[in-house]
């Protein structure tokens, strides 16, 4: 179905909730309790790094929401999205990876994010340890 629940600590903001704190550690919180995230458009994979989440979506175009202290959420500043009501959906921009391209796969790692293009392309953002960018393998 391509529906996304997700759980654990939102402190950050990083299970798209809308709020942050917690979820699943307590009686009632999982199953039908549990609501689906909402990306305004279809989920094709999803990836999550400490204390951020990005999604792939069906339009080949990632969103990402969480703590973004290290630019890891690629919007260019450092406002972590996914904690506040009004911040999930169509409310959550679209990473500009630039014009015209798609995107197959998303990898996210502690503090940045890797997009394979469908030309072959990388692009990364966030902190790359040791002055270098991360890469895939």
């Amino acid at each position: 179905s391509a529906k996304v629940k997700c759980w654990g600590d939102g402190t950050h903001g990083q299970l798209g909730l809308g709020f942050g704190s917690k979820i699943g550690d307590n009686n009632g919180e999982m199953g039908d309790a549990l609501p689906y995230l909402d990306f305004g458009t279809t989920a094709l994979e999803l990836s999550a790094g400490s204390r951020f989440t990005c999604v792939l979506l069906s339009s080949h175009r990632i969103k990402c929401w969480g703590q973004a202290n290290r630019g890891q959420l690629g919007y260019e500043n450092t406002h972590s999205r996914g904690d506040d009501a009004d911040e999930m959906g169509d409310a959550l921009p679209f990473v500009d990876l630039g014009a015209n391209l798609s995107i197959v796969h998303v990898s996210a790692g502690d503090v940045h994010t890797c997009a394979v293009l469908d030309n072959g392309g990388l692009k990364c953002w966030g902190l790359g340890h040791a002055r270098r960018r991360p890469h895939l393998r």
